[in-house]
């Protein structure tokens, strides 16, 4: 059995020394023990120069090994791995969500309006309207897709261009939805989240259909399978309760109708009513999860030669969009907090650092989500 190539221990591939030790004995075995095999000398150079290309070849062999499971697998093969049960990778996505325009009555506001965040998160409205009684409500989405865009209540509180009339802007509740195109690791996570795919209607194979639909972040069902109402979660008797978040409302319940068990209720605060081959209405619920809104205090001390002019700017747009990226039940760790504002050159040390008024972590729920609140960064 050879020590290396494919064997029963998996791929091994000749190293650079390895090479390179093979080619010195059989230059030895050709011209004798006495040949010159030092670094500086003609055949020397020669062993090393064919040891590195051979070397590169022998990582290549490696890498089409690695790339035919899904846990070492990278990019578009990854992609094709995960199309083996049926799944794809998520592209980025426009956060959305309403904001409440006030101002003189018969004011127009119209489709593409943008308004925007202090820190620049640029929103459109999808719609047009006119302010009545002191004011009106639409719906708009982020310019850019991303994680970015999902924002607290009452951060878009600013005009990009003045609009007669208009004399206020400000979103009641935060904007939701907005995702980053996803990495390979959360491509892999969810692979392992949605292998029960095909296993008929379990928890995680519904599960895994909702985490397929375009949009979700993440999703959990909960169960009450006794025949009496949950006094704790509400869950009526025989049901299950799913909670998604992000995602089609329409989608995510056609989606739970056909994956559902026959016979049990989908229950949650969203109700759509779905028709069924014969004709017959069904009742498909689900909940969003609640917001946890996180507020931060940083204090920096900083090298003032190396801390960027715009640095306060760049260390609360990491916050943010650190924030952003947490799925139902994600802690908030303090101690991650200090990394994530230490990825910005130039800061000595964090003198004031509070989370929603405390120094410890914000423990949340499976059923609730964190968010970006009031992010303030000062240097002492």
């Amino acid at each position: 059995m050879t020590d290396f190539g494919l064997t029963k221990h998996g791929f091994r591939p000749k190293r650079y020394s390895d090479i390179i030790s093979e080619m010195e004995s059989r230059a030895r075995e050709l011209f004798g023990n006495d040949i010159n095999l030092s670094e500086s000398s003609p055949l020397g150079m020669l062993v090393r120069l064919n040891a590195w290309d051979e070397a590169l070849v022998w990582q290549r062999l490696e890498e089409v090994y690695l790339s035919g499971f899904v846990s070492t697998a990278e990019g578009i093969t990854l992609d094709r791995k995960c199309q083996d049960i049926g799944i794809s990778r998520q592209l980025s996505r426009n956060a959305y969500g309403k904001v409440l325009f006030s101002g003189t009555n018969r004011t127009q506001v119209f489709q593409g309006f943008n308004v925007q965040t202090a820190t620049g998160i640029v929103f459109r409205t999808i719609e047009a309207g006119e302010i009545i009684n002191g004011s009106v409500l639409l719906d708009v989405e982020a310019i850019e897709p991303g994680i970015t865009g999902n924002v607290g209540a009452g951060l878009i509180n600013k005009v990009v261009s003045s609009l007669s009339g208009l004399t206020s802007v400000s979103n009641p509740e935060a904007t939701l939805g907005g995702r980053d195109t996803e990495t390979d690791a959360q491509l892999r996570d969810r692979y392992i989240r949605s292998v029960a795919k095909p296993g008929g209607a379990s928890n995680a194979a519904i599960e895994a259909a909702l985490l397929n639909i375009d949009g979700v972040v993440d999703a959990i069902v909960r169960q009450n399978e006794t025949m009496e109402l949950d006094a704790i979660t509400g869950i009526p008797a025989k049901s299950i309760a799913p909670i998604v978040f992000g995602g089609d409302a329409a989608d995510i319940t056609s989606t739970l109708f056909g994956v559902k068990p026959a016979g049990i209720q989908c229950w949650g605060d969203i109700t759509h009513t779905i028709p069924d081959s014969h004709g017959n209405d069904h009742y498909i619920g689900f909940t969003r999860p609640e917001t946890v809104e996180i507020n931060v205090t940083i204090g920096l001390t900083v090298d003032p030669l190396v801390f960027p002019v715009d640095g306060t700017q760049t260390v609360k747009t990491i916050i943010e969009t650190y924030i952003s990226g947490f799925g139902l039940g994600d802690d908030v760790i303090y101690t991650r907090l200090v990394a994530q504002i230490h990825k910005t050159i130039g800061i000595i040390d964090i003198p004031v650092l509070n989370v929603n008024n405390g120094i410890t972590n914000i423990s949340i729920p499976k059923t609730a989500v964190a968010i970006p609140g009031d992010i303030e960064v000062t240097v002492l």
